[in-house]
């Protein structure tokens, strides 16, 4: 059976160009069902030494140190966010409405590091307010490969942790998600399940790199290439073993349905 979808932004109800019809033999159209509950979108994208971070959903963006745009290595786009280590981080400014509270949600990204053999764990993702950390989460990079969320609401305890680790000088996709209370951590397509916890965690300033405060000693730097960051609140993409995204996030929601056309 076909699906009729009408196109957006052409004006006329009366032109039937308006109209395509998808049989499931081509391809569908790109769009993210849950577009709407995507908080931050960032394709990581620009010319080489940029340090412009533009967010698909808005927010306005912020930096310290010197995370830079890099044409070196991306997973898609043509380019991705290398980061230094020291004081590199990058982040968006979301409004108090979007924070995660209790709800299920999922933060993904993609990482690119040439070793993982260190002697801490280092930042992917942070949401610390102050320390001790009041409502915050911090996704890491562990020096054993691993990735674990960590959980600031009350101490710092870890509520999920992959099993497999991610591979040196490629580009692994790593994602958080909570669903009913229940955390689970990804790489490559692998989800570990995690701890039940209906942890609350306060909207702040999502960091990439680092922990987004400046006067921290036990930050965490990261050092290597991130790609394709999505902040989604309200959905857990990812509750068992996924296939790993093939292309860069979809940057609209799905277009209106019409019924089919008669003559």
């Amino acid at each position: 059976s076909a699906t009729v979808v009408q196109l957006p932004d052409i004006p006329s109800p009366d032109d039937k160009s308006r109209y395509l019809v998808y049989t499931g033999e081509e391809p569908a159209p790109d769009f993210d069902p849950y577009w709407d509950n995507v908080v931050i979108l960032a394709h990581l994208n620009g010319m080489n030494g940029s340090t412009n971070f533009p967010d698909e959903k808005g927010n306005e963006q912020w930096h310290v140190g010197n995370p830079v745009i890099s044409t070196d290595t991306y997973k898609f786009g043509g380019a991705s966010a290398l980061f230094h280590g020291g004081e590199d981080r990058l982040g968006w400014y979301i409004d108090s409405e979007a924070a995660i509270g209790t709800q299920d949600f999922t933060i993904e990204l993609f990482v690119y590091r040439d070793s993982v053999t260190a002697s801490e764990n280092k930042t992917l993702v942070a949401n610390r307010n102050n320390l001790p950390s009041t409502g915050g989460y911090t996704l890491s990079l562990r020096s054993d490969g691993t990735v674990a969320l960590w959980d600031a609401t009350s101490g710092s305890v870890i509520r999920a942790e992959s099993t497999n680790t991610i591979i040196p000088n490629a580009w692994n996709h790593v994602m958080v998600s909570r669903k009913d209370g229940v955390f689970r951590v990804g790489v490559n397509g692998i989800v570990t399940t995690g701890v039940t916890a209906n942890s609350s965690f306060v909207a702040g300033t999502p960091s990439l790199g680092r922990y987004p405060q400046s006067d921290s000693s036990n930050a965490r730097p990261f050092i290597g290439y991130l790609d394709e960051f999505r902040m989604t609140v309200g959905v857990a993409r990812y509750t068992e073993d996924y296939e790993v995204p093939d292309r860069e996030f979809p940057r609209r929601g799905p277009p209106s349905l019409t019924p089919p056309l008669t003559n």
